[in-house]
């Protein structure tokens, strides 16, 4: 803040690409209130110019990664509604995130919905998705995506078979 309001003083506006550089680096080092609070003056001093693909992307990153769950949805729906579709990674985090905390349902909702709404989901993106959510021990959610993902024609190879079986020897060796 102190920083904007020296520019401020000095005349200097900020251009959208500044704001994201910003945005980006609070969120790099989680701190999301001030990226909140840059992104709330953006929409102030461009006439609530949307902010950028860039900017939600940041905050869904950052947010997932101090696990405010409620918050992180609401920015996915933002960026729904203005027509932006998170990467692939950010979806990979959302929905770790949910089966972490316990929503299990929800996180199935969002990778259904990441469908629904047109995300062109190649094997590779699958397999990113999938091992993502097993290296995270979600083996419940993962066996899910394996039925889901074979319910649409997407051929699975032994990696993904052998992955899942590792998985749940680990969790069987664990006793959970």
């Amino acid at each position: 803040e102190e920083l904007l309001e020296v520019m401020t003083k000095l005349g200097v506006r900020l251009n959208i690409s500044a704001y994201e550089i910003l945005v980006s680096c609070l969120c790099k080092v989680d701190r999301i209130e001030e990226a909140k609070y840059l992104v709330s003056k953006l929409e102030k001093e461009t006439d609530n110019q949307v902010p950028s693909e860039d900017i939600y992307t940041s905050l869904v990153d950052c947010l997932c990664r101090l696990k405010k769950v409620t918050e992180v949805v609401e920015y996915v729906n933002l960026m729904g509604k203005y027509g932006y579709m998170p990467t692939l990674e950010s979806y990979k985090r959302v929905i770790c995130l949910l089966c972490e905390t316990g929503q299990l349902k929800e996180g199935i909702s969002v990778f259904c919905g990441l469908l629904t709404k047109g995300y062109n989901c190649d094997e590779i993106a699958w397999k990113i998705i999938f091992e993502g959510l097993l290296n995270e021990n979600h083996e419940e959610f993962g066996s899910k995506l394996l039925t889901i993902m074979e319910e649409r024609g997407y051929k699975t190879g032994t990696l993904a078979y052998s992955k899942m079986l590792e998985q749940f020897g680990n969790q069987f060796h664990k006793g959970g």
